[in-house]
């Protein structure tokens, strides 16, 4: 992935005077905003991997409880649980 700095076409890093210095108010309104749109977008995708693994983890909590309840079943009947009449 890349870093902000590489999104936006600042791959060296300067001393904030000296960027300053070289960018005018329009230039670093627009870089700004463009930091603004990754870290909304970066927002977004971090909400969506969390809304996915809260689901798995759902998914998993339930197949553990149907299967420990699956297990204390056949815990309570023994062997003769399985047998056929």
């Amino acid at each position: 992935m890349l870093s902000v700095q590489e999104s936006i076409g600042m791959t060296w890093f300067e001393p904030p005077h000296q960027q300053d210095k070289e960018l005018d108010l329009k230039e670093l309104i627009q870089k700004m905003s463009q930091i603004m749109d990754l870290l909304k977008e970066d927002r977004k995708q971090s909400h969506k991997e969390n809304q996915k693994l809260m689901a798995e983890k759902e998914t998993a909590e339930k197949a553990q409880a149907a299967a420990k309840g699956a297990h204390q079943q056949t815990s309570l009947f023994g062997p003769l649980a399985f047998q056929t009449p």
